[in-house]
C-alpha cells in the first residue's frame, strides 16, 4: 500500500517519514525557488512553531526594554534592542532559505550576514554591559572592549565576503568563503565564555565580601543567587556548544530549526540574571541596613569608574534603578 502522499507544497521536493528524514539536507530544490527539503507535515509544523516562539520572544523583549528602559541612551539598552532584532533577522532568512528561496540569491546571505553581526556582537556588548554594573577595574573594561571591536573585525570579514560574492555572482568563492566562514565563528563562542567568566568571577568577589557577622544569615541567599547564576551561564554555554556541534557535522536543517529560538531564549536570560543580581543586591542592603554604601559595590550614585573618556557610573546606575523599579512589590 502506497502512503505517499499524493500532493505536495508548490510542487516540491519529495515526501519523506518522519523515521527516514534527512536532517542535513537542504538542497532537494537548490537552484529554484521553491521548497529546499523534504516534504514531511510534522517537519514543517516544527520549524514552523519553533520560529514562531522565537519571534514572540524577541518582539517580547524589544517591548519590554522599550517601556521598562527610563533612558535609551546607553549601550544596554541598544544592545539588547540590537540583539532581538538579530533574532528576527535571522528567523526571516532561515524561513525564505528553506521554504522560499534558491541558494544563490541575495536575500538570504544579506539577512544572514545582518543577523550574525547583530547577535554576535550585539550580545557581547550585552555581556559587557553587565559587567559594567560590577565595576571593575578600568583596564580590563578597555581591555574587553578592544577584544570584541576585534573579534567583530576579524570574525564578520568573511561573512561579508560572501554576501559581497553572492551579490556579484561569484558563487565559486561564495562556497570557498563558506567553509572558511564556519571555522571563524568559534571566536565568538570564545569571546562570550571569557567574558561570562569575567562576571561570574567579578560577583564571586562582590559575594564573599560580606561581613562574617551576617554571612551564616545569607548564606541561603549567596548560595542561590550563585547556583542561579552558574546554571544561566552553564545552560548558554551549552547550546551554543549544540549549534556548533550541529554546524561542524553538517546537520544544516536542525541548526537552522533551532538556532532562532536558543538565541532569543539566551537573550530572555539576560533578565533572569540581572533580576537575581538586583535580588542579591537588595537582601546584602537589608542586612547590612545600609542603603549609600554596600562593600565593595557602590551603590548608585556613589562612584563613576571613566572608560574611554566617559563615565560608567550612568549606564550602571540607570540598570539597577530600572531592575529596582520592576522588581518592586506593591505596598
Amino acid at each position: 500500500m502506497n502512503t505517499t502522499p499524493s500532493f505536495f507544497p508548490l510542487g516540491g521536493c519529495s515526501y519523506s517519514s518522519l523515521q527516514d528524514f534527512d536532517w542535513k539536507d537542504i538542497s532537494c530544490n537548490l537552484k529554484q525557488w521553491d521548497v529546499s527539503i523534504r516534504w514531511n507535515p510534522a517537519v514543517y509544523c516544527i520549524i514552523a512553531a519553533l520560529h514562531a516562539l522565537a519571534l514572540w520572544l524577541a518582539f517580547e523583549l524589544i517591548v519590554r526594554a522599550i517601556f521598562l528602559f527610563k533612558r535609551r541612551t546607553i549601550l544596554y539598552f541598544w544592545s539588547l534592542i540590537s540583539v532581538a532584532v538579530g533574532v528576527i533577522c535571522i528567523t526571516i532568512a532561515f524561513e525564505l532559505r528553506i521554504f522560499v528561496i534558491p541558494v544563490d540569491y541575495w536575500a538570504f546571505s544579506v539577512l544572514y550576514t545582518l543577523a550574525q553581526i547583530l547577535l554576535k556582537t550585539g550580545f557581547a556588548l550585552v555581556l559587557y554591559s553587565r559587567l559594567n554594573i560590577l565595576q571593575p577595574k578600568r583596564c580590563l573594561l578597555q581591555a574587553i572592549v578592544a577584544m570584541i571591536v576585534a573579534t567583530a573585525v576579524i570574525g564578520h570579514i568573511p561573512f561579508l565576503i560572501r554576501t559581497i560574492a553572492t551579490l556579484v555572482g561569484l558563487h565559486d568563492l561564495v562556497d570557498r568563503v563558506h567553509d572558511i566562514a564556519q571555522y571563524f565563528e568559534l571566536l565568538f563562542a570564545a569571546q562570550e565564555i571569557l567574558i561570562s567568566s569575567c562576571y561570574i568571577y567579578y560577583f564571586w568577589q562582590y559575594m564573599n565580601d560580606v561581613p562574617s557577622a551576617t554571612q551564616g544569615d545569607m548564606s541561603k541567599d549567596i548560595n542561590f543567587t550563585f547556583a542561579g547564576l552558574v546554571a544561566a551561564y552553564v545552560w548558554v554555554f551549552l547550546s551554543d556548544i549544540t549549534l556548533y556541534i550541529l554546524l561542524y557535522t553538517d546537520y544544516y536543517l536542525a541548526r537552522m530549526m533551532i538556532m532562532p529560538l536558543s538565541q532569543a531564549i539566551k537573550l530572555s536570560l539576560e533578565f533572569v540574571v540581572l533580576n537575581y543580581l538586583v535580588e542579591f543586591r537588595k537582601t546584602k542592603q537589608r542586612y547590612l541596613g545600609r542603603l549609600n554604601v554596600v562593600g565593595p559595590w557602590i551603590a548608585p550614585g556613589t562612584r563613576s569608574a571613566d572608560v574611554e573618556g566617559q563615565s560608567t557610573k550612568d549606564e550602571s546606575d540607570d540598570i539597577m534603578l530600572w531592575l529596582e523599579k520592576i522588581t518592586e512589590t506593591p505596598q
